[in-house]
């Protein structure tokens, strides 16, 4: 293993040092391939050491190879690339070299960070080790290593003598202050991956005062980090994930590792520092190989004394350089914003080139790019060259890699001039260059604007061209100018330099400084003096009319609404929207501002649009928006086709004064879109879609309405609304004129009033609106505080809600005209029909359909009846329909529904957008004769089906879709009678202490039914006459018992239904009797059903209860055929406490049957007990509902009313034996008694 080290060495290139003889047992002892981690593609070789150096003290610092040389006669080899640093070296310049480049390259052991087998979505590694062999002298690889373009430059500064010493890339990371022990340093070749605290080192150090010169293309574009490598040596493994590429942070750790440039992650992550910030021009061209052109205006630079450029420069001619030194990867000069300050141009080639970067750092494509050498004076008053380009070094010694065109002596000239005004001198100087001195120029140039004039006045978006002149007094040359268009805040680079010019597109709102600075050939910067102002004036926008999106016309062809976040710097209003077209985005489009939290403040229709190009829509009044405020602007394309370019706001915010659209990580996401037509609040990556506003400062427009109450043309409004107009602007108080008027244009009473932001007008009718009514409302004459008068007059109808009308009374609905939905137009634009299960307690008519539409659910809509097996029974089209509201429509000719049936009723729409209140029907709904089935009571309810008209059978969370039915019964001619009477007629053993009660066939009006009681002779019971709350039982009470053993006679006249028929008189008599026994029914009472088709074992039973203390003696029960067997009867408390029991004997074949307990049960007043037996055959006595209309009292004692007191009645319990009955069923009576003693 030989020594050497690199120099020039008489054009050998290296000298010998040393030889060592490697243990060749230990070389064979170790593994032929290195072990590789299949995550992160890292090889890593930890082998033991065969040889070592011991660097002699004193040793020249330098880049040293070891040359490996087999002894068996093989001709395979190798070399080990080292640095010899001096720590303590003062030497006035220090060459870093760009040996992460090289590794990044290195794919020994079959990974790089460019390819290989690692586990990554592209197979690179993402960690490279400096313990493995180099792989780097054949194939593509070779120009990304040290013999391409360090080494010749190696070889030059030591040929011609320089003061240098030599560092790697970590030794500037670990050792960050050494850096300033020198006066230049020196970035070369392909220098493309920089650390962090590489890249704070020589920051920091041209911050002290040091020199940089980046003899480098590329350079500083990936941002790496270093871990500990095998044994936990530090400075061993290279890491870099490229997360630009991932387009995410994949690293683990908190460092970034994508390009230095990348802003997309960061804040929290640290990237998003252009390069250029700190080497003056950053890398865009990936490909190909050119020559350096100088045009003559740049040969008279300072840089090129002492080249033929300066004699060509003076007729007026260009030079162009050796071959090949521009590439193979190149720079430009790019006025991102990051250009420092005083950075002037020394060269110009324009290429159109295959592949230009077009993103953050991860795709190309063809291209034009424009390379310049570049040179700036940092404030501390360090130099900072850029070359540029990756194969600079070619032009100055022809020994290296690759390509090997002539070396240029311009280019060698040029290099010691630039290291010369760096304050650094060879020793010895190759033949046919010059010694040359430090600049000794330090007085900056001066520069004047010429145009536009003082005061001019602009409009914004106008193409402006700031001219000037500049002159330098100091015995330099003008190097550049710099521009600033908003008082010295941001510097853009002029073209020319004696005479300039710089292209504005006008910019701001209101007075703009335009300032001017110079610099000359030895970086002397001007301080720019106050400049001149001008006047810009809105309308502005975001975009110069020159910006087209990056993809003029896209492929999705999906309806979207597209849109961009904004925020104005100062108060104004935006009057319209703008977009940019590309070929195939046709249809109807609408512009719409938003607020953010998406409130719709206004709308428009674009019309007149061209082919391509940016469209404007002017909105029918222009919207206030107020400073620092975000908005929306945005579009709807009908066919997509929409412009964009990827990942405009990501990581970065776009502003042309006053205008700021946000970044997508401070907005919370930019660049929004929605599928569909809607409020845009999704966002992908940034993604600019070509959106813009047109936004103006001065107020010269009128007020205009953005919203009025009730909805315009809408329907179902309260009778005690206050109409309202909302002005998109404050107006003078008594401005304006507001009416409300009614059918034939009657004026309504009232008075008009604006709140206190003096934008809202509303008008207080004197007294509620008439139902079922259109009014027009119609303001005019408003004025805005500039004076500015609306135009013209802004008026709407509504029409009021119809009456609601008594429950029970029809024609009638589920829900009234006032009802809500939760949500009126849900955010659902598929074509549906939904519908509604309904039932009807009475028999009548659906006579049509109703619906409660809003204001998106437009188009045609078809209500239909349907059976509940799906056939449809009725269809017709809703007309002459409101924006907003119930909306009904009737069927040819009215449909017969039975009452307790289940029917659907259905609407389509092709819009979607319908009426929801999420579990709305999770219980029934119960208006009148109408009942919407509560969730799960006859299967699901709040139907619907999608697509094409059909029967909806679909139904989730019991939602209510806000579809009715319109229900009427036919006319009611049939006048009510006494359906049942207490005591019976013709009754008998009746207690003197009995009520009596006539229970009606249907509903009476209150006041209309007479009730008289009349004992022998004809002689009138005094007493007291009620009708229950159902209208249906009328109850006298005698003011004293009745006689014992006396006739009455009770006559019942007068009453009139709800349609006002009048009841025939009814009347009949009972007789009463003297003391009990007695019991709930007289023995002439009979059973409706007097034996049910049911023959299982059964208790079935009575709850009643009595008015006074008494004794129960015994339990009686109707026997119907088929009642047979042993019938046990009981007595319980209501608790199910058995109080009595018996055995039935000596029962007949049929009727009444009593048991006579052994011992009477004594009973308390108003205590609820069970009367009940045991039907071992079934086949009992039952009437359904018989306890539904109400309670049976008969003198002491009260069979209860199912459902009151304590709860229902008419109870059983099936089973085998006898035992407490506690079921109910619809009220039935049973027909079971007990035998009473007060």
């Amino acid at each position: 293993m030989k020594i050497y080290r690199i120099g020039y060495y008489q054009g050998n290139g290296a000298r010998f040092v040393t030889e060592l003889t490697p243990n060749v047992a230990v070389a064979r002892a170790n593994p032929a391939t290195c072990p590789t981690n299949d995550t992160t593609g890292l090889t890593e070789c930890s082998w033991n050491t065969v040889t070592s150096w011991a660097v002699p003290s004193g040793q020249i610092s330098g880049v040293y190879f070891a040359h490996l040389v087999r002894t068996d006669g093989t001709s395979d080899g190798n070399k080990i690339v080292f640095v010899v640093r001096n720590d303590a070296s003062t030497s006035a310049v220090l060459f870093k070299t760009s040996d992460t480049t090289w590794q990044a390259y290195n794919d020994w052991g079959g990974n790089s960070l460019y390819g290989g087998s690692a586990n990554t979505a592209t197979g690179r590694a993402v960690k490279v080790s400096y313990n493995r062999p180099f792989h780097n002298r054949s194939g593509t690889t070779a120009r990304d290593y040290l013999f391409n373009a360090e080494y010749p430059m190696i070889r030059f500064l030591e040929r011609n003598g320089y003061d240098v010493s030599y560092a790697g890339s970590m030794d500037v990371d670990r050792n960050p202050g050494a850096l300033l022990n020198h006066r230049t340093l020196l970035s070369v070749g392909h220098d493309e991956y920089w650390s962090g605290a590489e890249r704070d080192a020589f920051t920091a150090a041209r911050d002290a005062g040091v020199n940089l010169a980046f003899f480098s293309g590329n350079e500083v574009f990936w941002k790496t980090r270093w871990e500990n490598g095998a044994g936990d040596v530090p400075y061993r493994t290279l890491v870099t994930y490229k997360e630009t590429h991932d387009n995410a942070k994949t690293d683990p750790s908190e460092v970034w590792t994508g390009t230095w440039r990348d802003p997309r992650f960061s804040p929290p992550a640290d990237g998003g520092k252009p390069e250029n910030s700190l080497t003056g021009t950053l890398w865009t061209v990936n490909c190909c190989t050119y020559s350096i052109t100088v045009p003559s205006a740049d040969g008279r630079l300072r840089l090129w004394r002492n080249t033929n450029l300066a004699t060509r420069a003076s007729l007026g001619q260009s030079t162009t350089l050796t071959d090949s030194t521009l590439g193979y990867e190149w720079d430009e000069d790019v006025d991102n914003g990051s250009r420092p300050a005083g950075l002037f141009r020394m060269s110009s080639t324009t290429v159109d080139v295959p592949a230009k970067l077009q993103d953050w750092g991860t795709n190309v494509a063809a291209g034009t790019a424009t390379h310049s050498l570049t040179m700036y004076r940092a404030a501390s008053g360090a130099l900072v060259f850029g070359a540029g380009t990756v194969q600079w070094a070619w032009g100055l010694d022809a020994e290296h890699d690759g390509d090997t065109p002539a070396a240029d002596p311009n280019m060698q000239q040029a290099t010691v001039n630039v290291l010369a005004d760096m304050g650094v001198q060879p020793a010895s100087l190759m033949p046919g260059l010059a010694t040359v001195a430090a600049s000794s120029d330090h007085t900056a140039p001066t520069s004047t604007i010429t145009s536009p004039a003082v005061n001019a006045s602009l409009n914004s978006g106008a193409t402006v061209t700031v001219t000037g002149t500049a002159s330098d007094s100091g015995g330099g040359r003008v190097g550049g100018v710099e521009v600033s268009t908003d008082g010295g805040a941001t510097w853009h680079p002029a073209n020319g330099r004696e005479s300039w010019s710089y292209t504005w597109t006008a910019t701001g709102s209101g007075t703009v400084n335009i300032k001017s600075r110079a610099v000359d050939d030895s970086a002397n910067l001007e301080t720019p003096g106050a400049g001149r102002n001008v006047t810009v004036k809105c309308p502005c926008s975001i975009y110069p009319p020159s910006h087209v999106p990056a993809a003029p016309t896209g492929t999705d062809t999906s309806a979207i609404e597209l849109g961009v976040k904004f925020r104005p710097a100062v108060n104004g209003w935006v009057t319209g929207v703008k977009f940019y077209k590309g070929t195939g985005n046709t249809g109807t489009h609408t512009g719409s501002l938003w607020k953010p939290d998406g409130t719709l403040l206004a709308t428009g229709t674009f019309s007149g649009e061209s082919a391509t190009g940016w469209q404007t829509m002017t909105f029918p009044s222009a919207v206030t928006v107020t400073a620092g405020t975000t908005y929306v602007a945005s579009y709807y394309a009908p066919v997509g086709r929409y412009s964009s370019t990827a990942g405009a706001f990501w990581g970065q915010s776009y502003t042309r004064a006053p205008l700021t659209a946000p970044s997508t990580a401070e907005a919370g996401g930019n660049g929004v879109y929605r599928v569909g037509a809607g409020f845009p609040n999704s966002s992908y990556r940034g993604g600019d879609y070509g959106v813009d506003v047109v936004f103006a400062t001065q107020d010269t427009f009128p007020p205009g309405v953005v919203n009025s109450t009730p909805y315009a043309g809408s329907s179902s409004v309260p009778t005690n609304v206050a109409p309202t107009i909302t002005f998109n602007e404050p107006v003078q108080s008594g401005s304006a004129t507001l009416t409300v008027k009614g059918p034939g244009g009657v004026s309504v009473p009232g008075t008009a009033s604006l709140d206190g932001s003096a934008a809202k007008l509303t008008f207080t009718p004197s007294s509620t609106l008439a139902n079922s009514t259109t009014y027009t409302v119609a303001v005019s004459g408003a004025k805005d505080t500039a004076g500015n008068t609306m135009q013209g007059t802004y008026s709407f109808t509504f029409r009021t809600a119809k009456a609601t009308l008594p429950p029970g009374q029809c024609p009638c609905s589920i829900w009234d005209d006032l009802a809500l939905p939760a949500t009126a137009s849900t955010d659902d634009p598929n074509e549906v029909e939904l519908g509604v299960k309904f039932r009807a307690s009475v028999d009548g008519l659906v006579t049509g359909v109703r619906f409660y539409k809003g204001v998106a659910n437009t188009g045609t809509h078809i209500g239909t009846l349907w059976s509940a097996a799906g056939t449809a029974l009725a269809s017709a089209t809703f007309t002459n329909e409101s924006t907003l509201g119930w909306q009904e429509v009737t069927f040819s000719s009215p449909v017969p529904v039975t009452e307790g049936t289940t029917y659907v009723a259905s609407y389509h729409t092709m819009a979607g957008n319908y009426a929801v209140t999420s579990s709305g029907l999770s219980s029934a709904v119960t208006r009148g004769p109408l009942t919407a089935l509560g969730n799960g009571q006859d299967g699901g309810n709040g139907l619907y089906a999608y697509g094409s008209r059909r029967f909806p059978t679909g139904s989730w969370g019991a939602s209510n879709y806000w579809v009715d039915a319109m229900f009427s019964v036919p006319p009611d001619v049939t006048p009510p009678t006494v359906a049942r009477k207490a005591p019976a007629d013709a009754a008998t053993g009746v207690p003197a202490s009995t009520v009596i009660r006539a229970t009606f066939s249907e509903a009476v009006q209150s006041g209309t039914p007479v009730i008289t009681v009349e004992g022998p002779g004809g002689v009138p019971v005094t007493g007291g006459a009620s009708l229950d709350p159902s209208r249906k039982v009328l109850t006298f009470t005698p003011a004293a018992a009745l006689g014992d053993g006396k006739q009455y006679t009770v006559r019942v006249s007068g009453a009139k239904d709800d349609a006002n028929n009048t009841m025939t008189q009814t009347q009949w008599s009972f007789t009463t009797t003297g003391d009990c026994p007695c019991s709930i029914w007289e023995s002439d009472a009979l059973p409706g059903n007097v034996a049910e088709n049911d023959a299982s074992g059964i208790e079935v039973g009575v709850k009643f209860r009595s008015d006074v203390d008494g004794q129960i003696t015994g339990v009686r029960f109707y026997k119907g055929p088929g009642n047979t067997g042993t019938h046990i009867g009981s007595l319980w408390a209501a608790d199910g406490t058995r109080l009595a029991t018996g055995t039935f004997s000596g029962e007949t074949s049929g009727g009444w049957q009593t048991l006579t307990f052994t011992t009477p049960v004594p009973i308390t007043a108003g205590t609820t007990y069970v009367a009940s037996y045991y039907a071992p055959n079934g086949r009992y006595s039952g009437d359904g509902g018989y306890f539904n209309s109400g309670p049976v009292v008969n003198g002491h004692l009260t069979a209860l009313a199912n459902g009151g007191g304590s709860a229902g009645n008419g109870v059983y319990a099936y089973g085998g034996a006898s035992q407490f009955p506690q079921n109910t069923y619809n009220g039935a009576n049973y027909w079971v008694d007990v035998v009473f003693h007060p």
